[in-house]
């Protein structure tokens, strides 16, 4: 997964659906991670 050091932290990052459509950011707290967020935020057909 690509990833960004910012202030001698780690941020893991996953992109998902279409490059043109809307964003949208999820974030989770410290230590948070992806699989707390319901499956239907997930983009039909995307793979997480």
């Amino acid at each position: 997964m690509p990833g960004v050091s910012a202030n001698g932290i780690e941020i893991v990052y996953e992109e998902t659906g279409q490059a043109d459509a809307p964003a949208l950011l999820l974030a989770c707290g410290f230590s948070g991670q992806m699989t707390r967020w319901p499956d239907s935020l997930e983009p039909a057909g995307a793979a997480i």
